[in-house]
């Protein structure tokens, strides 16, 4: 009985200290959020001309060359490799100046109309944050029996914080968060953690927002049994697009590092391409993807034709790999949901019957499912995204979109996960020594 009772005094005040540490990282990750899109979007309407437009990446390219990567030369490229390394290596430390110069870096390059997303930059600056203000206030944590080996997971709650705001989607930003560390396995002792600091985000972000809408806002779906063949053509299309994907962010880092040996003239190489695509595709595919998101927004088939959807889709990949694979500091996640809800309606418009108006949105959510699960390795998670953005209706083609493109494509990951064997061996040693033989 006294056993027992332990037991419970523990669980209470282990969810009284991550219930606290979720709401203070909550609050700094909806704020962090709102400041970082605004200042891109003051950026985006300041550089706004018709003339110099598809300049501007190259330019901001060139200005993070030039200066932010003199003074951290880490701080470029996606995001989520930089948060990777932090969890799975450093046990939850990153450098200040790193978080801040990265940050910066990630503003010019979305604002000057880079091709690129919000969550890899906001991923990596929201677990920077949380681990500068958790060591910080480490006394003060020390009150809630805040741990040393608890850092670790309240730099994943950080980054959690931020997704929550970005999608709106508070168990959806927490999984993902925890889901994206490793390439098979889930960390479950971070998950709780992670949604309450995710579900605090979102609220708070929402606050913020007052009547604004969120970016990610759909319409929602209903799935019927008839629809099960378009669901799969889209799952089968965005598979083969997430596996090009792939690859073609593999290689075109490859090209700009053979072709520019030093690291900071390459995001002006991808700058320069990223405005080459928009030249030829429309100014549509640079910046985060604000135009593109507005054409997903309605479900109406018919609104545009299947060869516009297949040229948008296409450039926004080629835009988004040359932006991000050559050093820009840009997130996949966003132009991944963009290129997934294009090709889903793309094959409503092109393939199927285009005068059916809910399978434009059944498609959109098995193409979005599908892409996220076989880019960015989150299947459970992009079920839950996907279910939160577009309603109940949602579960099926999201789990068929997300479970078989992730099946097919698993053997090819965007990410490094170099560092996640050390670190899922040292926890497995610490809770099971006696196996450490088997």
């Amino acid at each position: 009985m006294q056993r027992q009772l332990s037991l419970h005094v523990h669980s209470v005040r282990y969810l009284i200290k991550w219930l606290i540490v979720a709401l203070v990282l909550g609050m700094t990750g909806a704020l962090t959020v709102y400041v970082y899109q605004g200042a891109i979007d003051l950026l985006n309407r300041l550089t706004d001309t018709q003339q110099f437009t598809y300049l501007m990446p190259a330019l901001g390219g060139l200005l993070i060359g030039l200066t932010l990567l003199r003074l951290e030369p880490e701080a470029h490229g996606e995001g989520v490799p930089g948060y990777l390394k932090c969890v799975n290596r450093n046990a939850g430390e990153i450098s200040p100046r790193t978080t801040s110069v990265y940050l910066l870096a990630s503003i010019l390059t979305l604002g000057l109309w880079g091709s690129g997303g919000y969550v890899g930059p906001m991923t990596m600056v929201g677990c920077g944050t949380a681990s500068a203000l958790l060591r910080a206030t480490g006394p003060a944590l020390r009150l809630i029996s805040f741990r040393s080996n608890d850092y670790r997971i309240g730099v994943i709650c950080g980054a959690a914080a931020c997704l929550g705001a970005l999608f709106h989607a508070p168990i959806g930003g927490g999984l993902f968060a925890v889901e994206i560390l490793y390439i098979s396995s889930i960390e479950y002792s971070a998950a709780l953690p992670a949604i309450f600091s995710s579900l605090f985000g979102a609220q708070f972000h929402r606050y913020l927002l007052g009547s604004q809408q969120p970016l990610l806002r759909f319409e929602e779906v209903n799935f019927t049994a008839g629809q099960f063949a378009p669901v799969l053509a889209t799952t089968l299309l965005v598979t083969l697009a997430g596996l090009i994907f792939v690859h073609s962010y593999r290689q075109f880092g490859r090209l700009a590092a053979h072709a520019v040996h030093d690291t900071r003239w390459r995001p002006c190489l991808g700058g320069l391409a990223c405005g080459l695509v928009a030249m030829i595709v429309g100014r549509e595919v640079l910046g985060p993807g604000q135009a593109l998101v507005g054409l997903l927004h309605t479900h109406t088939p018919g609104t545009v034709s299947a060869a516009t959807l297949a040229a948008l889709a296409a450039g926004k990949l080629l835009s988004t790999v040359s932006t991000v694979g050559a050093g820009g500091s840009g997130g996949l996640t966003l132009p991944v949901i963009i290129i997934g809800g294009l090709l889903g309606r793309l094959c409503a418009v092109g393939i199927f019957d285009a005068g059916d108006t809910s399978l434009a949105g059944v498609c959109m959510v098995a193409g979005v499912a599908g892409m996220l699960a076989s880019v960015l390795n989150v299947p459970i998670a992009s079920i839950v995204l996907c279910i939160e953005l577009f309603g109940d209706g949602a579960a099926i083609p999201a789990i068929l979109g997300s479970l078989v493109a992730f099946s097919i494509t698993r053997p090819e990951v965007v990410y490094d996960y170099t560092y996640q064997e050390t670190a899922a061996t040292a926890r497995y040693d610490q809770r099971y020594p006696t196996r450490r033989s088997d």
